[in-house]
């Protein structure tokens, strides 16, 4: 049997913590939720990235995305909240990065959101669903 290099036993522990924290949360029975892991050899950190789409109340969807460390530490907060009832689509969106240093920033939209995702993980990072 061939031995795992050492950043792929992270991978590894890292996407096993992942899904062990999406079924704690109880998203396992969710069709719309997913979860996603990410190794940084550079920071030597596992990163989750959570997301989820459902119905809130009077006819609202409800897109809720979050990325984590495997601390439970967060790094950012996506939330979109679209009124599809009625003759208004308004949607309200609710974005916070919160950087290393504990410093929060807000971000306007989900390709703010996205950015700032890619950008932390960087080109380096390992991805496995």
């Amino acid at each position: 049997m061939a031995r795992l290099q050492p950043a792929a036993v992270h991978r590894k522990r890292c996407k096993a913590v992942a899904r062990a924290q999406f079924a704690a949360a109880g998203l396992n029975n969710d069709a719309a939720a997913s979860v996603v892991s990410h190794y940084s050899e550079h920071l030597k950190l596992c990163f989750i990235e959570y997301d989820d789409i459902f119905a809130g109340n009077a006819g609202q969807t409800v897109v809720n995305r979050s990325l984590d460390d495997a601390q439970g530490r967060e790094y950012a907060d996506f939330i979109s909240i679209r009124n599809d009832a009625g003759d208004s689509k308004e949607t309200s969106v609710v974005c916070e990065i919160i950087l290393r240093s504990g410093e929060k920033l807000d971000c306007h939209s989900e390709r703010e959101f996205d950015a700032f995702v890619q950008n932390y993980l960087g080109a380096a990072a390992q991805s496995s669903r």
